[in-house]
């Protein structure tokens, strides 16, 4: 009898965690967006290296962390881990943070791994998102590297690596991509550095 006890208490004990344990993941999933409860599996890009799918764990349709891509965002920001907001909240990420401040919808294109060659590149679609101002955030530490990466790795980057050979590098307004700006229309945003 005394054994039928203690297997009916440890019984109640387990039951009684699992409980707790299920009604919490229950109510942190409504309390948190998915993008900071699970990771993203980025897929292979072509163009970026790599990406988040959309509607991914949290992401919008085109793969960034944020509600919604759907609007107009008159300040974009563009870069790396630091702009995404990895190791906090979305809340708590600089695009937010930003938004929150300037009582305007900002949008977050940032993703880890990405350097220079990826912001060029975004620009367009920060652009066609009625981008007024961007903020582009360049880590010394590692976007060197990441775009000599990209240069020397994927083909449709492989003219800046060439370009390097000449004594003078072709500018962005000069440059022989294919990803130069298709809307001359558009004249370049302000561009804030951080």
């Amino acid at each position: 009898m005394r054994i039928r006890e203690v297997v009916l208490k440890l019984l109640l004990v387990f039951v009684s965690l699992f409980a707790a344990l299920a009604a919490s993941e229950i109510v942190l999933r409504f309390i948190y967006p998915k993008s900071d409860i699970f990771p993203a599996d980025p897929a292979k890009d072509p163009i970026l290296g790599h990406k988040i799918l959309p509607y991914q764990t949290g992401h919008d349709a085109k793969g960034f962390r944020n509600d919604s891509a759907v609007g107009s965002f008159p300040v974009v920001c563009i870069g790396d881990s630091m702009i995404y907001g990895n190791g906090v909240s979305r809340w708590n990420a600089i695009p937010q943070q930003l938004a929150r401040m300037l009582r305007l919808p900002v949008y977050n294109m940032g993703m880890g791994g990405y350097g220079p060659v990826q912001y060029f590149h975004m620009i367009d679609d920060a652009k066609k998102m009625g981008a007024k101002k961007l903020v582009l955030a360049f880590y010394l530490g590692n976007d060197i590297t990441d775009a000599y990466a990209m240069s020397e790795t994927r083909e449709p980057w492989n003219y800046l690596l060439a370009a390097c050979d000449q004594e003078e590098l072709p500018s962005f307004e000069n440059c022989p991509a294919p990803y130069q700006s298709r809307d001359p229309a558009w004249s370049d945003p302000d561009l804030l550095t951080i």
